[in-house]
């Protein structure tokens, strides 16, 4: 429904009431359009909106979004959506965009690289030659025995990995950590402590089928997390970054949500 009060309704939608050109091709292939300046165009590579018509309708999405996020419990809200629920009827389910699902994918990684160096400007950047790094540029902690320091990146990593895994976070992911840190596990263990329907997937490297009950026992240990909240796939990081990283294959760990899955049923989202 907030597709077509939001996007559907505004500007975007006049621009289908014009007369569409005829192709016999199929593909717009045979189309051209020919400008005030004589040029031929093909309907391909025609520009369907300039920058004034992009930049208007684009506010009036963003608008109408604002306006409709900020309304969400309003009485007449959801009356005009029950008004109009007919409309939405034939749309196709809602699917997650593997761009945008891509974006909202955070990693963190504490504790910086061998080949990480702090660059003139304070920032963080890396070398292809890590032996030419400075040893007051080097990026990484290591050799103490309490790493959470006070310096950034680091300190505003953990930070960033305390306020997702709190908030926003269904499924934690750890790849290649051995659970040995006490301010990272008091992070994590908050979170699970916090949540009991929260999930933690642990990465480890490959071992026996056997040996993966006493992985997650240990884990389950060191955050003092509930039994079923923990789990450990023995694949690598390699193995789980390039096969085992996709929706389909983390589905099962999410924990069930049953406003949302109903929201989602009920096709009113294009």
């Amino acid at each position: 429904m907030m597709g077509l009060l939001c996007v559907a309704d505004s500007k975007l939608g006049e621009f289908e009431e014009g007369q569409c050109p005829v192709t016999r091709t199929g593909d717009y292939s045979d189309v051209v359009v020919v400008d005030a300046d004589g040029r031929i165009i093909p309907w391909q590579r025609v520009a369907r909106l300039d920058r004034t018509e992009m930049d208007r309708t684009m506010r009036e999405i963003v608008d109408r979004l604002y306006t409709y996020l900020r309304n969400m419990e309003a009485a007449e809200l959801a009356t005009l959506r029950k008004h109009r629920e007919d409309e939405t009827s034939q749309w196709s389910r809602p699917r997650e965009n593997p761009g945008l699902k891509k974006q909202l994918e955070f990693l963190y990684k504490l504790h910086g690289s061998l080949d990480w160096y702090f660059a003139d400007d304070g920032t963080v950047s890396y070398s292809d030659s890590p032996s030419k790094i400075a040893d007051e540029q080097v990026a990484l902690i290591f050799g103490t025995s309490y790493k959470l320091q006070y310096v950034d990146p680091f300190l505003f990593l953990a930070y960033e990995l305390r306020r997702w895994t709190l908030d926003a976070a269904r499924l934690v992911v750890a790849i290649g950590y051995g659970f040995m840190d006490e301010h990272i596990n008091g992070i994590l263990g908050q979170a699970l402590r916090q949540d009991g329907r929260r999930r933690l997937l642990a990465v480890v490297a490959p071992q026996a089928a056997d040996r993966v009950p006493d992985t997650v026992e240990f884990i389950e240990n060191q955050l003092d997390a509930q039994p079923g909240q923990v789990h450990v796939n023995p694949c690598g990081a390699r193995g789980f970054l390039d096969e085992r990283l996709s929706v389909e294959e983390l589905a099962d760990l999410f924990p069930e949500e049953e406003d949302l899955i109903e929201e989602l049923g009920d096709g009113s989202v294009s």
